[in-house]
């Protein structure tokens, strides 16, 4: 999908993908995300990526399932913010947003 579409789609609150991701709905993300799916560092007309909207809204294993499709952890906002910065204060979606997962998962294979 192309990123301008991907943009669309994300631009407003009720778009399937950030319901889903404000839901911490898994499985709903898992087949939007899908291997023809939205682009995994998509953002929102304001800047903000899927990683970002996750570390506020979903579970852990949403952000893992972002990472594991490519979401940039060092993307920013506008205003120079990480995703990393929006997860402060839980230390699970703090891993996550980190990277490190990606990281120990690449070590290992």
């Amino acid at each position: 999908m192309h990123l301008a579409i991907s943009l669309l789609l994300l631009a407003t609150d009720n778009s399937p993908l950030f319901e889903a991701i404000r839901n911490s709905d898994d499985k709903s993300v898992a087949s939007l995300l899908g291997p023809e799916g939205i682009d995994a560092n998509a953002r929102t007309t304001q800047g903000a990526t899927l990683l970002m909207q996750a570390a506020i809204h979903a579970s852990p294993s949403i952000i893992n399932r972002l990472i594991d499709r490519g979401a940039d952890p060092n993307a920013r906002n506008p205003f120079g913010a990480t995703a990393l910065m929006w997860a402060a204060g839980d230390p699970a979606k703090v891993r996550g947003a980190s990277g490190t997962r990606r990281r120990r998962k690449r070590q290992v294979e």
